[in-house]
Parts: C-alpha cells; structure tokens; sequence
C-alpha cells in the first residue's frame, strides 16, 4: 500500500471557504413562510399560495407519474379529498412568530462556537501525521507504524466528523438566517401539501414547525 500524503488548507483560506459555503447555504430556492393567510385550498389545485405561478409549482398533492396524475383528476372531481384539504386549511391558519430571545441565544452560541445543541461552527481540526512525511511505510519501525496507523484512523475519524458538521452547520445557517427575516414581522403562516399517503407538511423546508429542533425552538 502507497503512503497516502494530507493537504491541509492554511487558517485564512479555510475561513474564506467556510465563508462562501455559509453564503451557498442561502441561495438555495428554499419557499419563505407567508406573511399573509393562504388561501384556503378549495381542491388540490386551487388554494394555498397567492399567486398564480407558486400555485401552479406547488398544488396539494403532486403526481409521481401519468396515472397517478390521472387517479388525482378524478378523485379530486368528486370531493375525494375534501376532508384532507378541511383539515389542511385549518393547520394554514395558524399564526407564528419568531421567540426572539431564543433566537438572541442561538445566535450567541453559534457565533462563538459553544456547540450547546448545535454543530461546531468551526472546521475541525484534524491533526498533522506526527512522522516525517518523506518516510516511507516499509522503513518505518514497528512503533512509528502503530503511531503511523493510529493517526490514520484518528484523521479518517475527523474527516468523516468535519464532513458532518459542514452538512449540518448548512442547515443551521440558513435556519438562523430566516428566521432573523422573519423576526422583523409579528407573525407569519406556512402553506401545507400532501404527499401521495395524506400527511401534510409545510411547503417552506428546513425552517417550519416540523423541522429540525433548532428550527422548533425558534417558533
């Protein structure tokens, strides 16, 4: 087996990255919350978001295929899904607001790394091969081999780990980032669909009442 070699970024550009991904984790066309009711949806095309073109981009249930496009036209034709939709208006109905303080201490503790229910906000560290980098394996004694491989497996571990966090600390940036927008406004409301077994979910992802505990704990 070769002797794998790590590069490793230095401080001001790790920073710079870390910074255009926290700016990438905002474009993507993630659906806000509404600052006005939706409408009520009186079949599963017609309801939900204001304007036409959001209408037609996310109806009550979309169809996976042809026929099951077709099985949605004719139910919804004979009220098939009317107590769904009922119970959809009620849920759109709801008025939330941004907990302020909460987001006040979630800011704090992501802004200094507190890791208090949330990901570090700073790449992991994984620490440089204690060996030369020009000696190879077959030269190496038997202690420099177990200190060798015991690096290994330490740097895989904090790679697998920082490869994580940057998935996690994504989500936690754009959580925080909407919710700051949606703080200036004293209450909002989420559209609901259904998927294709009747659960309903908010259109909005990763910031609704049925996200992940830091989104929970800003509403």
């Amino acid at each position: 087996k070769r002797m794998r070699s790590l590069v490793e970024a230095e401080e001001e550009l790790t920073h710079f990255i870390n910074k255009v991904n926290e700016g990438k984790a905002m474009l993507s066309p993630d659906l806000l919350p509404n600052l006005v009711p939706p409408d009520d949806w009186v079949d599963i095309y017609n309801g939900g978001y204001l304007t036409p073109e959001l209408r037609r981009m996310n109806p009550f249930i979309k169809g996976y295929n042809k026929a099951h496009k077709k099985e949605l036209y004719e139910h919804n034709k004979v009220g098939g899904y009317d107590r769904t939709l009922d119970a959809a208006n009620i849920i759109q109905r709801t008025a939330w607001s941004i907990n302020l303080e909460i987001l006040d201490v979630m800011q704090k503790v992501w802004e200094n790394d507190l890791r208090v229910g949330m990901p570090p906000s700073k790449p992991l560290e994984i620490p440089p091969c204690p060996l030369n980098s020009d000696l190879k394996k077959e030269d190496m004694s038997e202690e420099e081999l177990l200190e060798f491989q015991q690096w290994k497996y330490n740097a895989s571990r904090m790679y697998t780990e920082e490869r994580q966090r940057v998935g996690k600390s994504a989500s936690i940036v754009r959580t925080l980032n909407v919710a700051q927008r949606m703080s200036k406004y004293k209450e909002f409301y989420y559209v609901y669909k259904a998927d294709f077994r009747g659960r309903l979910y908010p259109t909005a992802p990763t910031f609704n009442p049925q996200g992940a505990d830091p989104a929970k704990g800003l509403l």
